[in-house]
């Protein structure tokens, strides 16, 4: 009747031990997935940090064209208000010609 309790004993640590290792596979398993979800995750996430950092350059050459059109622009009016003066200076210089040279 020992041996027969012993064996019985053993068979049901050996049952234990299986059921230990199982268990520990399913876990291993299961942490597998959820590295591949934290991979794709990670993927995912560089991939809108780069997207992210796209845009922000695209805006920054964005903000950089307007500067140069504003600059531009002000460069024009200064052109144009230097026009502007010269054409009046020349007005200014027919009118006192014309006042010394009468037709």
């Amino acid at each position: 009747m020992s041996d027969f309790l012993e064996n019985m004993n053993e068979s049901h640590d050996a049952m234990d031990n299986i059921a230990a290792i199982s268990q520990r596979n399913n876990q291993l398993a299961a942490k597998k997935k959820q590295l591949e979800v934290f991979k794709e995750q990670a993927k995912i996430d560089k991939s809108r940090a780069n997207i992210e950092n796209q845009r922000l350059e695209i805006e920054k050459k964005r903000l950089a064209a307007e500067e140069a059109e504003r600059e531009y622009r002000r460069q024009q009016d200064q052109q144009v208000k230097q026009l502007r003066n010269l054409l009046a200076d020349s007005m200014s210089h027919l009118d006192l010609l014309a006042r010394k040279f009468p037709a």
